[in-house]
């Protein structure tokens, strides 16, 4: 049964035309099987003329097991004349589709013309499972001078009971190609001969005393590397399904890097059908390992939304996390995102960023991108400056333009804008958040009027804890004016403390909770509260919530008084006290 490609029509025969639309018929595959059954049968019949236009039109049809058993009538001239270019064409088009014994048989044909290319069908030939191959891959790797990979292809052909290859495996033993000679090894190979060839005799006679003893199977020394180098063979060559074949065995062996390759592969149709979604399952798996390339693609595939849901942000992320393992072209990709404002908003700085960090890691257009982007915010921020005097309203727009440029000293001068009303209405939080941001870029004029902010609560509620650090940090910046407010600023901060004391000690004096009042009042009186230290005195003096103290109490008193505390009973008081002062 054969169906149309073009319109679904079904039909029976071969290589006909549909009779609705015109286009070729495709066979199915139980319909080629049966098709070539039936060639094979006519070949058996001797009606050659059937079998070869038969042949010819699945070949041309392009039915891999019909290239392949046409080359082979025209490699061997059954049917057809010898005609080896003709069979090298039809076992390359079968090979492409990764059919083992069509690579085997191309790289024999080629290998006088293109030994490299005919050494790469033959090795992949070899690693998809071709027995035919198995010999002439052993004698390749052996002179390569790689014996123990030789090795183990000679045991596979041998296992497949290739008499050669088990007599060369048993001369192997007997001569001591891997370093030991090993007769009883040799002996055991020969037994599994029926009749040795006559080139084995002398061999079988000299291992005669022997002891037969079965090898142990040999291994592929490093068969990951070997598929690696075939991938890597495959894609210079342009073999795409190859390729897709052996990366996609190197992931089933667990390598992640191979993962990540066979994900994009899945996406582009690269040797295969695309199929997004497995894609991105084999890709999500690669990424967990920390596969670069994996964060690579699905950040492609997130930020061009051709094939999957569009999600910048997602896209940014796995940007960045290649770069972070050394994709400067990543961090070129996120640059370009923030530059262009592609699906989030424009933001130059972090574009100067990522432009920053892609140019040190080698991508020359990202580095001349930073350059561009530095020298066009300072030239905005000059004219800026040139126009404060004369042209506030444009000198504050340009400020404001090289500060959304991420020039750190136009953002301290928007600040100033904000605060002092210059090209604009005084707004006094916008001075505090930019000052903040002028700071947090590494300005360190901005410490200074920052803590000015939190100091007096300019622009953002009173922070005193905040202030004081940003002081501190500015008095060590050589501000001269930050000693003097951090003092004033204690000052304030302890006359406020002081006088919450003395009204909780008033309070529990009333309450009559005189030991407490005590307390509270000896807190304020450290704190320099004047009225506090005059109502100790008070307290030593008449031995309330104390032991009384007359001296005490003239001291306290006398100390309130220098602080300017002013009270006539006060000073009557004190009086009094000097006049006593020598009956204490």
């Amino acid at each position: 049964m054969t169906r149309c490609k073009k319109c679904g029509y079904e039909a029976v025969g071969i290589g006909t035309r549909c009779s609705e639309c015109g286009a070729r018929l495709e066979l199915t595959r139980s319909a080629v099987c049966d098709q070539l059954a039936l060639l094979s049968r006519a070949i058996k019949d001797k009606h050659y003329d059937v079998a070869h236009r038969g042949y010819l039109a699945l070949a041309e049809d392009g039915y891999v097991d019909a290239e392949r058993e046409y080359a082979k009538l025209c490699e061997a001239g059954k049917l057809v004349p010898c005609d080896k270019e003709l069979a090298a064409k039809y076992y390359f088009s079968a090979a492409k589709k990764n059919d083992p014994y069509s690579a085997y048989r191309y790289s024999h044909l080629i290998k006088d013309k293109d030994p490299q290319a005919a050494r790469f069908w033959l090795l992949f030939s070899a690693m998809i499972g071709c027995v035919d191959s198995y010999p002439d891959t052993a004698r390749d790797f052996s002179e390569c001078g790689y014996e123990e990979e030789a090795q183990y292809f000679y045991y596979l052909a041998a296992m497949s009971d290739d008499t050669e290859s088990i007599v060369t495996l048993a001369k192997r033993y007997h001569g001591g190609v891997l370093g030991e000679v090993r007769d009883d090894y040799a002996k055991w190979w020969l037994k599994r001969l029926r009749f040795p060839p006559l080139y084995a005799l002398r061999l079988v006679y000299n291992v005669r005393e022997a002891t037969p003893t079965e090898p142990p199977a040999p291994e592929l020394k490093n068969p990951d590397g070997l598929i690696r180098s075939l991938i890597a063979e495959a894609d210079s060559i342009g073999a795409h399904t190859a390729y897709f074949k052996l990366v996609e065995m190197l992931s089933d062996n667990g390598d992640t890097h191979a993962e990540a390759m066979l994900g994009e592969a899945l996406v582009l149709g690269k040797g295969c059908t695309p199929d997004v979604e497995r894609a991105v399952k084999i890709l999500t798996r690669s990424a967990a390992h920390g596969q670069r390339e994996a964060f690579v693609t699905l950040g492609n595939l997130y930020l061009d939304g051709k094939v999957t849901a569009k999600n910048i942000p997602l896209a940014i992320d796995y940007y960045r996390r290649a770069g972070e393992r050394g994709s400067a072209d990543s961090y070129k990709l996120i640059a370009d995102v923030y530059f262009g404002g592609v699906g989030v908003e424009r933001n130059i700085p972090e574009a100067l960023k990522y432009y920053t960090l892609a140019g040190k890691g080698g991508i020359e257009i990202a580095r001349l991108k930073a350059e561009e982007i530095i020298r066009d915010r300072e030239a905005i921020y000059r004219t800026a400056k040139e126009k404060e005097e004369d042209e506030p309203e444009e000198a504050f727009r340009l400020y404001a333009i090289s500060c959304a440029m991420g020039h750190s000293g136009a953002t301290l001068k928007l600040a100033d804008c904000y605060a002092k009303g210059v090209g604009t209405k005084i707004n006094r939080h916008g001075a505090f958040i930019w000052y903040k941001k002028a700071m947090e870029a590494g300005e360190e004029k901005a410490v200074f009027p920052l803590a000015v902010c939190y100091a007096g609560g300019i622009g953002i509620n009173r922070d005193f804890k905040k202030a004081r650090e940003l002081l501190i940090r500015a008095d060590r910046l050589g501000e001269r004016r930050a000693e003097r407010l951090l003092v004033d600023m204690l000052k304030r901060k302890a006359g406020k403390l002081s006088g919450g004391f003395y009204s909780a000690a008033m309070r529990l004096i009333y309450a009559g909770k005189i030991r407490a009042a005590v307390s509270n009042l000896e807190i304020a009186a450290e704190l320099g509260h004047a009225k506090s230290i005059y109502t100790l005195g008070c307290m030593y003096e008449f031995g309330m919530g104390v032991e009384c103290n007359k001296e005490e109490a003239y001291a306290l008193y006398e100390k309130s008084f220098a602080l300017l505390f002013r009270d006539p009973r006060a000073r009557y008081k004190l009086k009094v006290l000097k006049m006593l002062k020598g009956s204490f």
